[in-house]
């Protein structure tokens, strides 16, 4: 669900930028990089919040 409303924003940031190229690709790339960086945040979560077990 995330993924989705963070595409749905994305989309809603680049629609007035259509037309200019230049714009358009560097707010896609600021969006993938938030997104890359919220995804890093909640494996990060998730790895403390996995108990310890024989491997650990």
């Amino acid at each position: 669900m995330r993924f989705r409303q963070h595409n749905l924003e994305l989309f809603e940031q680049m629609y007035p930028h259509r037309k200019d190229r230049t714009k358009l690709i560097a707010v896609a790339t600021q969006g993938r990089l938030q997104l890359e960086e919220q995804m890093a945040q909640e494996r990060e979560l998730l790895a403390q919040r996995r108990p310890k077990g024989w491997h650990d």
